[in-house]
């Protein structure tokens, strides 16, 4: 699971990108901050022991030994200091809550005077030991002290990250939301769904590479529709001269000259007639005439044209009172060429093609399966390419015109149906119809 987790993480553009941008501000942050106590705790915090301690000096001077309660309370009062003493018979604070001399531990700063002195969670402390006097100063209120600066400096700090990588996360998302729209393009034409278009209002390098795809996608478009018109004049065409040659051909004696130019009339026929098949399902409907049909009494009709093709055909599992809204006649051509199919690519001692059907949910799936020669994984992107054939000899004995896959493909596009494709060289081939459960 975690290194699923971590795959993706690498795969994601948009997040890999504010990683790298936060990353370099966390490096950018830590050297900032490592300097930062650097300079503290070498240069800054030194030369401001060394200032309060004179100061304190000073302050104890002034103050006298034994000392002067009426001139320290002066000193404490106009300087916003603390402090207090204990000594022979004498002791003395400044303020009522200030702690007392033992409380504090303070490292030694000189020793030979008797001096001691830190920074600590009551202020910056010196400590002035004479004889038997005690002096504890209290310079700076915590909340005047470097480490309290220092506390509340690292907290900014946090706020500022936290905010930048907010800030980085939807600039980064509004950045690359033309690469979002091309992904969802490049699925969309990948998918056959040629028309669409993604939208962008952006005139940078991103906005302009999702404008050229669109330009791209309607060149493309375009190159389809004159292919296909130019099939669809072609077959309209090619109509009268093959009505013309079958007249023809009734004046001829029977022989075998005959019979094998009527069987190439009708195979030209055969594909003049998926041609226009195809293009007529490319219309708003599909020029469908739907029907509440039996799927498996369909079925079981179109079965009984291949009893005498070896392996045969068999259904597995099939419930008896399922029915969709289809159009029969174009079901029909579609199990037809798929059965024909899976016989064609079959040996005769091969087992039985299977017919299934599963329902789940909002889908009712019908599965073909052969146990036939199988097709290259290389040559299945293309199987429901108009023309395309895996038997690139293009023999009559291996299969028809290439239009039967294209067909069936348009038949359940117009039905709002998805065909999909399985096969194993050596091991047979799977189709998948897949239609919309009614309920």
């Amino acid at each position: 699971m975690k290194i699923a987790i971590i795959d993706k993480l690498r795969s994601y553009l948009f997040i890999k990108i504010p990683l790298i941008l936060i990353l370099a501000l966390f490096i950018t942050v830590s050297l900032i901050m490592t300097s930062h106590k650097i300079i503290f705790t070498h240069e800054i915090i030194p030369s401001l022991q060394r200032n309060a301690v004179n100061y304190t000096q000073y302050i104890f001077e002034k103050i006298g030994t034994p000392p002067d309660v009426t001139t320290a309370k002066h000193i404490a009062e106009s300087e916003g200091i603390e402090i207090r003493w204990e000594g022979p018979g004498s002791r003395w604070a400044s303020s009522p809550y200030m702690p007392g001399v033992k409380q504090f531990n303070l490292p030694s700063y000189d020793e030979t005077r008797g001096i001691y002195a830190d920074m600590n969670e009551a202020g910056q402390c010196v400590e002035i030991q004479k004889g038997k006097w005690r002096f504890l100063f209290i310079l700076h209120h915590p909340q005047e002290s470097v480490p309290y600066i220092i506390q509340i400096f690292k907290i900014a700090i946090l706020i500022y990250i936290t905010l930048a990588i907010i800030a980085i996360y939807f600039a980064m998302t509004w950045l690359l939301k033309p690469i979002k729209t091309l992904h969802e393009g490049v699925r969309q034409i990948s998918e056959g769904n040629i028309d669409y278009e993604m939208a962008t209002n952006r005139n940078d390098e991103l906005g302009k590479l999702v404008d050229s795809f669109n330009t791209m996608t309607r060149k493309i478009r375009e190159m389809i529709q004159s292919r296909d018109k130019l099939l669809q004049d072609v077959s309209h065409e090619l109509r009268s001269p093959l009505t013309r040659m079958n007249i023809a051909l009734e004046f001829m004696d029977d022989n075998s000259t005959k019979k094998s130019i009527k069987d190439d009339i009708g195979e030209m026929e055969t594909m003049i007639t998926e041609l226009l098949e195809t293009e007529r399902l490319k219309s708003q409907y599909g020029g469908l005439k739907l029907e509440n049909t039996n799927m498996l009494g369909l079925l079981n009709d179109v079965c009984s044209g291949f009893q005498n093709q070896k392996p045969g055909i068999k259904i597995v599992s099939f419930p008896e009172d399922v029915s969709l809204e289809i159009d029969p006649k174009r079901i029909r051509i579609l199990f037809r060429n798929l059965l024909d199919n899976a016989l064609r690519y079959s040996q005769p001692a091969d087992y039985p093609v299977e017919i299934s059907m599963r329902v789940k949910n909002n889908e009712i799936t019908i599965s073909i399966q052969d146990f036939g020669i199988g097709i290259p994984e290389q040559e299945l992107p293309f199987i429901f390419e108009p023309f395309y054939r895996v038997d690139k000899s293009r023999s009559k004995k291996t299969g028809g015109y290439g239009l039967g896959m294209s067909l069936c493909k348009r038949i359940m596009e117009a039905h709002h149906g998805i065909i999909e494709i399985t096969s194993r060289p050596s091991l047979g081939t799977t189709v998948f119809l897949k239609f919309k459960n009614p309920k």
